[in-house]
């Protein structure tokens, strides 16, 4: 803790999305390690806005994450993750604008 606040809070927000999920893996994993506790079995996205554009972090049961541009957890895993894979190569195209992206989500 006394690295971050040594950090100017300009640096501090734009590492803020990366350091909760750093933070929150490092949490689950540890729970995973003792037999006297139960661990999580539950995956989480962290998501947020910074100066370098929008982040998305996707933190396993197990407690590894990863930064994504497009992720998906849960029972539809696999088809919502082929989808977004189609929309995420319609960005790189020309772009999606935040309604389409959101109708888009909605439509799967």
């Amino acid at each position: 803790m006394a690295l971050l606040s040594m950090l100017p809070l300009t640096a501090l927000a734009s590492l803020a999305h990366k350091i909760l999920a750093d933070r929150l893996s490092a949490y689950k994993q540890a729970y995973t390690c003792y037999g006297s506790v139960r661990p999580f079995g539950i995956s989480t996205l962290i998501a947020g806005v910074d100066k370098t554009g929008p982040r998305l972090f996707c933190i396993e049961p197990s407690g590894v994450f990863y930064g994504y541009r497009a992720c998906a957890i849960g029972k539809g895993k696999a088809l919502a993750k082929t989808e977004l894979e189609k929309v995420v190569a319609k960005e790189e195209g020309g772009g999606v604008s935040c309604r389409e992206g959101v109708m888009e989500v909605a439509r799967m």
